[in-house]
């Protein structure tokens, strides 16, 4: 028997369902003529490195829901916790920097990078990682008055005017064969000072939101992104055009594994010092 397995775009967590009654793969209430009754139900995923335990001690707990051929449902919970995650190193690096070539119509460009050490399984994973842009780098006002209306976003985020998208991002794991790639938006939610940040990663069949909330404050600009404790990003990239500068903060708070070193000599020339930013980085 075959069931699907979905993963929450916001949490990361895996929901197998098996199909209903009478599908081709559902649960099977009658065998040879024979009634069935179930005692035990085995949820096994054997696809290799799909999953890896957390490195967070807290208890958790496997749940579940079960429906019988009559209609009643029961739910059921199974507990889990890892051990031994104070064993475990944390020493992921973060760079920031950004091309000299700057205008007042379009700002400046922001290229950001966390690298995580291998091999996995030694290092905690980053539960968030909080980012102070310089005076010198700040979100500019009118890109953040071009945010994208949520419920224009949680329709269709394709659907969000053009001046929305501030960035691009791209996320490797080792969990998946195919980098998680998307652009980022600023999404307006009601009540909120500042627009919300949304890395839409796609790849693999699998949707992951990095959602992230900008703070702006004396001309500082403060970035502190959430993501699922359950993924691994190796890089992020931000595009070049300057007006994408506010969301390249955001996006290089994404969980990157592995940095790519080899960059475009003339880039290198021309960019700008900005060890000012102040990173904060937590455990998961």
């Amino acid at each position: 028997m075959r069931a699907r397995i979905e993963v929450n775009p916001i949490t990361a967590a895996i929901t197998v369902t098996t199909d209903p009654k009478g599908a081709a793969h559902s649960i099977p209430q009658i065998i040879d003529g024979i009634p069935v009754e179930l005692r035990h139900v085995n949820v096994t995923v054997n696809r290799p490195n799909f999953t890896i335990n957390p490195t967070n001690c807290d208890p958790l707990a496997i749940t579940g829901s079960i429906e019988s051929s009559e209609g009643a449902t029961s739910q059921v919970s199974a507990p889990f916790q890892a051990s031994n995650c104070a064993t475990l190193g944390f020493a992921p690096q973060f760079t920031a920097s950004t091309a000299a070539h700057t205008s007042k119509e379009d700002g400046a460009s922001l290229t950001t990078r966390i690298t995580y050490p291998y091999p996995l399984g030694t290092q905690s994973n980053i539960a968030k990682v909080k980012v102070d842009l310089p005076k010198a780098l700040p979100s500019r006002l009118t890109t953040l008055h071009k945010a994208c209306l949520a419920a224009v976003f949680e329709a269709n985020p394709e659907r969000c005017p053009p001046g929305a998208t501030v960035g691009h991002a791209t996320a490797i794991t080792p969990l998946l064969p195919v980098p998680l790639t998307g652009p980022a938006y600023f999404v307006s939610h009601g009540g909120e000072a500042f627009p919300s940040l949304t890395m839409v990663l796609k790849g693999y069949g699998i949707t992951i939101d990095l959602v992230g909330s900008t703070f702006i404050k004396n001309g500082i600009t403060k970035r502190k992104p959430l993501h699922p404790k359950t993924q691994h990003a190796n890089r992020l990239r931000r595009p070049k055009r300057p007006r994408n500068t506010p969301n390249h903060t955001h996006q290089s708070h994404q969980l990157p594994q592995n940095q790519n070193k080899n960059q475009d000599k003339n880039q290198e020339k021309e960019k700008v010092n900005t060890h000012a930013a102040d990173t904060t980085l937590s455990r998961g």
